[in-house]
């Protein structure tokens, strides 16, 4: 009987006070499943964590490149790409300064 006084009496209460009592158990429980979701996550993290660290990657082993010979190319100035490189880079001394 004691519940239904209690439900009684928590009926009889003005609007703004049960909507205060709603609000309280509402922050209440989001506060609990939160700690909850929050330890859960932590741990599914950690997991991933120690799955990433048992994992190794395969090796790649990439060939030689061969290197370019650009003497026999042209630009359209007639210039050779090897000139336009060695005119357009920039010297050691010019980029400490």
């Amino acid at each position: 009987m004691k519940i239904k006084d209690f439900v009684e009496k928590l009926q009889n209460l003005p609007v703004h006070q049960k909507k205060i009592i709603l609000f309280s158990i509402v922050v209440i429980l989001g506060l609990i499943m939160g700690y909850f979701w929050f330890n859960s996550t932590v741990k599914r993290i950690s997991a991933i964590g120690e799955a990433i660290k048992s994992t190794t990657l395969p090796s790649i082993n990439f060939p030689e490149m061969p290197s370019l010979d650009l003497s026999g190319v042209t630009t359209p100035s007639n210039q050779t790409a090897t000139n336009i490189i060695e005119t357009t880079t920039p010297s050691n001394e010019d980029i400490n300064k």
